[in-house]
């Protein structure tokens, strides 16, 4: 067992190794965690593909008709947790008895906010005052004011500049307490083909993947995402309808499992459903990269999502939002376009419409090696994650009277030491 081998609890509501980007995330800083010889748990509502070395525990929450879901998962981990005797506990967002508070999900009011752009008419007028009145959102209001208390003393990783930013303009927390790691991606999967895709005879997942559509000679636009809403699919397909009428051979790739028979509806309705394939969920996107000129992602937010990262490392220029966080790794223009608008459809068309074959040979010549960056590569990050449990337990051995376990709301529940 090496030296400096810790106890790190995870807590989230949904544990799932191929999920969405937290879920994600989570599952490899769990795999890199047991690698080095570190004890993981797990305390989420629901567990998938969790790691055979790795404890895992259920939380029950019960059916009760009173009571909110998430606020009844926070209060049932911190009766778990406050049973057990841990180094760290890293919470993804969902509790507030925690080490370390890290919400992948960004400050809700600023999602909340930026969903608002989507509604029409009279919703749109009256949605700013759903914020306070809605369950949904008291429920997490409620929430974050425990896991943001100025009492507390959780230490709050941001995965983006900007996120930091909103949270220390939404509570009165003291900025110390904020640090900023971005996410990262496992370079050593996500990345460029063996054989260059500018190469006369490509590369093996973009020439089979362009043959099985018939799209060998068309400009290949990527997108991957869950909430085709919040993400801008029907922007996406807008734009391919412009791109259309500039009589662009373009092919439009959409991996997730949003809503696909509604999207694909759409897609026909706007002349372009022989250049859209929905995919759905794909265990490995690798290809689905390999065999892409350019990633598209329209977001309305996104603290830092894991696929414009993905996407960077395999070498794919990526158009994206300044409501995106993965900006911050992004160096312009050779890694693409940041939109300023991500509702405004003939932005994003036009953004498209750079990328012509000209573009795209040019980009392919210099993006295997733009792609080798440190700042994308997730051992750095884990390194960084490592870094900060290491100033928490130093911490609380510094007490000398056992290591108390910190909750967000600044409720100290102190636990026997060691033997």
């Amino acid at each position: 067992m090496p030296k400096e081998s810790m106890r790190i609890a995870f807590v989230l509501d949904r544990y799932d190794a191929v999920g969405g980007g937290a879920q994600r995330w989570t599952h490899d800083h769990a795999v890199r965690l047991l690698a080095s010889g570190h004890h993981v748990s797990i305390y989420a509502r629901q567990i998938r593909g969790a790691p055979g070395e790795a404890r895992t525990n259920l939380v029950e929450v019960g059916s009760a008709v009173f009571g909110s879901r998430r606020l009844r998962f926070a209060a049932a981990v911190q009766k778990l947790i406050a049973k057990e005797n841990f180094d760290i506990v890293h919470d993804m967002g969902d509790g507030w008895y925690a080490d370390v508070i890290m919400p992948h999900h960004g400050v809700r009011r600023y999602v909340y906010r930026q969903r608002s752009r989507l509604a029409h008419g009279l919703l749109r007028w009256a949605r700013p005052l759903g914020y306070g009145l809605l369950p949904r959102y008291r429920e997490f209001r409620r929430l974050e004011r425990r896991q943001y208390d100025k009492k507390g003393s959780a230490t709050i990783i941001a995965v983006s500049e900007m996120v930091r930013r909103q949270i220390l303009s939404t509570y009165p927390i003291d900025p110390s307490r904020v640090v900023v790691i971005h996410n990262g991606t496992d370079t050593d999967r996500f990345k460029p083909e063996e054989v260059p895709s500018h190469s006369p005879v490509g590369g093996g997942n973009r020439n089979r993947i362009r043959a099985e559509l018939g799209w060998q000679s068309r400009t290949i636009y990527l997108t991957v995402a869950h909430d085709f809403k919040l993400k801008g699919v029907d922007r996406i397909l807008a734009a391919m309808a412009h791109l259309r009428g500039r009589g662009r051979d373009a092919g439009l790739l959409v991996v997730g499992g949003g809503d696909i028979p509604k999207y694909k509806r759409l897609a026909a309705s706007m002349g372009v459903a022989n250049d859209v394939a929905f995919l759905g969920d794909v265990e490995d996107p690798v290809p689905a990269y390999h065999a892409s000129d350019v990633f598209v992602l329209p977001t309305l937010y996104d603290p830092c999502p894991l696929v414009v990262l993905e996407a960077l490392a395999c070498g794919v220029p990526v158009i994206t939002t300044a409501y995106n966080g993965a900006t911050e790794l992004m160096t312009l223009p050779r890694d693409g376009v940041v939109l300023n608008d991500p509702m405004d459809v003939m932005e994003l068309a036009l953004a498209m419409l750079r990328f012509d074959e000209a573009e795209v040979s040019r980009l392919a010549r210099e993006r295997v090696e733009a792609s080798r960056r440190p700042e994308l590569r997730a051992d750095m990050m884990h390194e960084k994650h490592l870094e900060v449990y290491r100033s928490i337990r130093a911490a609380k051995l510094s007490k000398g009277q056992g290591a108390p376990t910190r909750s967000g709301s600044g409720d100290f529940r102190t636990l026997p030491a060691k033997a």
